[in-house]
């Protein structure tokens, strides 16, 4: 878990299009499923921290009648990091068709694992705000930061015991009192820097045969952190 100070907000996205990042649940209605037209507009929002309730984080549109902003109470002042286990036979599958589903099961899991988080902590007495793989800033800042991991050649996180078998480096916003954690070193950066294996291997090359830089080459994977950037448009082509 990390503090939110406000070394931590630079991090943190300027905007976002809440669908288009993922179900931004209500504090009080968690993880429910939405069976009528949602308001949401079609151009990102700003993220702003304001002094409100910590059961009233939100987002709204001012072409219905909300204030174009996406608000996140300053009592939610910890941020966790999580990620989702992938089979273990996703590796043997490699440059083959069942190597889609063995990567992509992930997806669904995440809403899943979100909405069990966010239901446990409001079991105790405390708020949350989830949003999605790609919520509030770049997962492997966070990820990182937290100590879930290292930022490798791939762009996303690896873990010490589980390597790069796992998807996502997902945060959730929460007053949930929690101990900080601190960054790790278990030398996954630094070996990356010289190894290079998996650029050499990568069937549609959207990793990085460069060093780490703090600018993105790629208009889909952003700026403003030192480490690898992936070519996201080539990667949806394979999934490995």
């Amino acid at each position: 878990a990390i503090k939110i100070t406000d070394n931590v907000k630079k991090i943190f996205y300027t905007k976002a299009q809440p669908f288009s990042l993922g179900p931004w649940y209500t504090i009080t209605n968690f993880a429910e499923y939405i069976e009528y037209p949602v308001p949401v507009d079609n151009y990102a929002i700003p993220i702003v921290f304001e002094d409100v309730p910590a059961d009233q984080g939100h987002y709204s549109y001012k072409r219905f009648g909300g204030d174009d902003k996406i608000v996140v109470p300053n009592a939610l002042e910890n941020i966790f990091t999580y990620t989702i286990m992938l089979p273990e036979k996703r590796f043997k599958y490699a440059h083959s068709v069942p190597m889609d589903p063995c990567s992509c099961i992930a997806y669904p899991l995440f809403s899943e694992a979100e909405a069990r988080i966010q239901q446990f902590i409001a079991g105790l007495g405390y708020n949350s705000m989830g949003g999605g793989v790609e919520a509030w800033g770049p997962g492997s800042a966070f990820g990182n930061l937290s100590g879930l991991g290292e930022q490798s050649r791939v762009s996303s996180i690896i873990e010490p015991r589980y390597g790069s078998n796992t998807k996502g480096s997902l945060r959730m916003l929460t007053d949930l009192p929690l101990a900080p954690t601190k960054p790790i070193d278990a030398g996954i950066r630094e070996f990356c820097k010289t190894c290079g294996i998996c650029a050499e291997h990568c069937p549609t090359q959207a990793i990085s045969h460069e060093g780490p830089r703090y600018d993105s080459p790629h208009w889909d994977c952003v700026s403003g952190y030192e480490g690898w950037h992936l070519d996201y448009h080539k990667c949806i082509n394979c999934t490995i």
